[in-house]
């Protein structure tokens, strides 16, 4: 795909921890590290919200705060809180290479939070269309069951709300009557695309269950994608895809079991089976268990490894914490899983705290198997006054961060330091009273 159609990067401000406005590059492989809290969620979540938004099988009228992807029951708990009092809206800025798109949305008293504005580029101009800049469907004589449009000044065109964006079409002329108009057309549509095809695994990735319900599936997976997993599998195992091939082969790289199926229950619900050992023996095609009876690391994986070969070429998938109930030595084998996935053009965003899993990536790059240009490593921060602070690593060819700062790996240095101090004193004091 041409850069300029590629989504770029993603900025926010206004949002949680983001007082200032913060900037992540989207890149092949894009890492979120940092300490707890320092707001490696925030810069992704408003991209969910839109999400969330999107999919709702009704308009819920703003944007869809509580659902199954993000869950918050006030905008009290979205929006920026400072020194200075509490922000009342909030943007997300979406750009490719010769474009962007900013959403403004705003807090109401009434219906949460609305769009209040959309700015955009568009034949080398920036334009910005206004939600109150508002006429009513009668002065502009058409049907009585559209409610409100937007005209912005100066254009010929009619804008609306359409869940979490606007739209617009042509200002109907006087020959052209008061139906027949489309709608639809929005300088936010490419976005909005990439972020409804978006796949998102929180950290916590359900528990595992004894039967799971049978969900279509396509390109897109609305809600939580843990849902889908089973079906995934399932269709695989149908139509001997070599993907399910590929995910057993996963399993066992990690060190987790050696096969994965399902069993039909009924014309509804399926199960999910893994292999009993994690490696295969002889005769024992059939030694396979239910998930929920399995240590939770399979459960919490699976999804991952799923969803890294589902995914096709140019689709996010956003991982929060792969590393969770993983082993160290998986941890460092998800870095070849990820390198299979950003090959065949998927494009991941990583949030984790595993020094392991960024030492292996580092390690990757450093054997010429990755691209660094391919690469975003993001390290997050919080000042003295909560605000979220981001430095973007320059990668050498060699892996190496350059300015990034080095205190991931550091509390692991430190700790083996202090180890082999006390038990050099401890030898020491042994010795002296032996003498």
């Amino acid at each position: 795909m041409p850069e300029r159609q590629r989504f770029t990067s993603v900025e926010v401000s206004g949002f949680k921890s983001a007082i200032e406005p913060v900037r992540v590059p989207l890149k092949g492989l894009t890492i979120l590290a940092g300490q707890n809290s320092a707001g490696k969620s925030t810069v992704i979540q408003p991209l969910l919200l839109i999400k969330q938004t999107l999919e709702k099988p009704f308009d819920p009228g703003g944007l869809a705060i509580d659902g199954p992807i993000v869950q918050f029951t006030s905008t009290e708990q979205l929006l920026s809180h400072s020194a200075r009092g509490r922000a009342d809206e909030f943007f997300v800025k979406m750009s490719s290479a010769d474009s962007y798109v900013t959403m403004f949305y705003r807090k109401s008293s009434e219906l949460g939070i609305q769009i209040d504005r959309m700015e955009f580029t568009q034949d080398d101009k920036t334009h910005i269309w206004r939600e109150r800049d508002s006429v009513s469907a009668e002065e502009l004589q058409l049907p009585k069951e559209i409610m409100q449009f937007f005209v912005q000044k100066g254009d010929a065109a009619i804008v609306r709300r359409e869940r979490a964006t606007l739209v617009a079409a042509s200002m109907p002329s006087a020959d052209e009557g008061k139906i027949g108009i489309g709608f639809g057309s929005s300088p936010a549509e490419f976005f909005m695309g990439e972020i409804r095809k978006l796949i998102h695994l929180p950290a916590l990735r359900g528990n595992p269950e004894r039967n799971y319900g049978i969900s279509a599936v396509g390109t897109e997976y609305p809600g939580n994608f843990a849902e889908y997993v089973a079906s995934i599998i399932h269709g695989w195992q149908n139509t001997r895809n070599q993907c399910l091939f590929k995910l057993a082969h996963n399993l066992k790289l990690l060190g987790l079991t050696w096969k994965v199926q399902t069993r039909p229950i009924d014309d509804t619900r399926v199960e999910i089976l893994v292999g009993r050992l994690p490696a295969a023996i002889r005769g024992g095609a059939r030694d396979v268990v239910s998930i929920a009876d399995v240590g939770f690391g399979v459960s919490q994986t699976l999804p991952v490894l799923v969803a890294l070969l589902a995914a096709a070429p140019e689709q996010f998938v956003f991982i929060e914490q792969p590393e969770i109930h993983l082993h160290p030595r998986a941890q460092v084998a998800l870095a070849d899983l990820f390198l299979d996935a950003i090959n065949r053009g998927v494009r991941l965003i990583v949030e984790t705290h595993s020094s392991l899993l960024v030492l292996a990536l580092q390690d990757v790059i450093a054997r010429g198997r990755l691209d660094p240009n391919k690469v975003s490593m993001n390290w997050f921060t919080r000042d003295s006054n909560g605000t979220t602070r981001v430095a973007e690593a320059e990668i050498g060819s060699d892996g190496s961060y350059g300015e990034w700062p080095i205190d991931f790996g550091s509390v692991e240095l430190e700790l083996q330091a202090r180890y082999l101090n006390t038990i050099d004193r401890q030898a020491s004091a042994t010795s002296a009273t032996r003498h």
